[in-house]
């Protein structure tokens, strides 16, 4: 399927130091309200300077540092184990992340997160020149998730961490 936009974000509050941040609030603007607003800006639009390349079906992981850090990331969270996702976190994330939340704050929205989603399996993914990664992946409800990993420098070497959240994929034209 392809992927379409169900919400965008608008706002973000919160003492989690920044946006997407444990300890914050965020607001999304509801898309179906400017549909139209959104189809003739399309439209009109000059086209992307970014060119993705999207793998469908899933078959290997890129072989690049986002690549490396989503296979684990996805075999960790599917494993539902919090000390698996705490050696996880050591081993990927940059030292300014990890500051943000203890490990116990970490387990907690880990577990809540696993008990609310399920095992994910990996539909396909896309990529830019510059190695950013986003993941379209389903649960065993049928639910499609969008996983985003998000670095702190252009060269992916200091992992930030991700957001994991529902997507809308639609079908074939």
């Amino acid at each position: 399927g392809k992927w379409a936009i169900a919400g965008v974000s608008s706002s973000n509050q919160g003492v989690g130091g920044g946006s997407c941040r444990y300890g914050t609030k965020e607001y999304y603007a509801r898309v179906s309200t400017a549909v139209d607003w959104i189809e003739d800006t399309m439209k009109s639009a000059t086209a992307s300077t970014i060119e993705w390349r999207i793998t469908s079906p899933f078959k290997e992981w890129p072989k690049t540092r986002p690549g490396e850090i989503a296979a684990e990331l996805v075999e960790t969270f599917n494993s539902g184990d919090a000390d698996k996702n705490e050696a996880f976190n050591q081993k990927f994330r940059d030292l300014q992340a990890l500051r943000r939340a203890t490990p116990e704050d970490r387990a907690a929205g880990y577990a809540e997160l696993t008990k609310r989603i399920g095992r994910l399996t990996v539909v396909e993914f896309a990529e830019d020149p510059m190695g950013r990664l986003l993941v379209l992946l389903h649960n065993e409800k049928g639910e499609h998730y969008q996983l985003s990993l998000y670095f702190f420098d252009e060269k992916n070497t200091r992992f930030d961490g991700y957001w994991l959240g529902l997507a809308s994929p639609r079908s074939p034209a």
